[in-house]
């Protein structure tokens, strides 16, 4: 027997012959074009039915209560990524905070993944845009990038602020200026991102430093 518990999901109109197979019952339709739909013994909250769904352009959100061998729970998928979290019986994600106070990144960065997918789900069913191609992460953004490509164009940019400011290229005003820098600070930043998260080499190498006694 399996380990049951309350499911609700929301989903498009046209998906809803996808969850039924699943053992949800349609519960109420509403006028956006989404369906609210309920299982009432979902085993194991259908983690591996909803989990397959992954890629297959069905965006959906849903909630489960408890069951005797997990806690509440939450999913959310835009058609492209299914993330699951863990939750606080009757509220939010919940998040493990260590005997230093700090809470568990890689629980935050799947908590941050649920809220984007989420966000990106309701969108997709409001307004039909195609699921999983509009809204990615930061994550799925750096990948699709050309790692030598991406320094390149660093190299370049920050040549071009330094032939300004030294006279050689077009002066910048003082304004634009600060925005080439700011620009230049945010590359830096996911290039930093790109390394340290996903093991891009994206970093720039050091130049080198003149002999102080030469």
């Amino acid at each position: 027997m399996s380990d049951c518990c309350f499911m609700g999901l929301v989903c498009r109109k046209e998906h809803r012959a996808d969850f039924e197979e699943m053992g949800f019952r349609l519960e109420e339709e509403r006028p956006d074009g989404s369906v609210y739909m309920i299982d009432e013994q979902a085993g194991y909250a259908n983690d591996s039915d909803l989990r397959g769904l992954a890629g297959k352009g069905i965006p959906f959100h849903a909630e489960n209560g408890p069951g005797g061998e997990y806690g509440d729970g939450r999913y959310a998928c835009d058609g492209h990524r299914v993330v699951q979290v863990d939750c606080i019986q009757g509220a939010g994600p919940a998040v493990e905070v260590g005997e230093d106070g700090e809470p568990d990144a890689d629980q935050m960065h799947t908590v941050h993944d649920y809220y984007e997918v989420l966000a990106a789900a309701k969108q997709a069913m409001v307004e039909g845009l195609p699921p999983g191609r509009r809204w990615k992460s930061a994550d799925e953004i750096l990948k699709a990038m050309d790692p030598a490509l991406f320094r390149e164009q660093r190299e370049a940019l920050i040549r071009l602020a330094g032939e300004a400011g030294e006279g050689i290229a077009a002066p910048l005003r003082a304004a634009q200026v600060e925005k080439l820098d700011g620009l230049i600070n945010l590359l830096d930043a996911l290039a930093d991102y790109a390394h340290d998260a996903l093991g891009m080499d994206c970093l720039l190498e050091e130049p080198d430093q003149p002999d102080e006694g030469g």
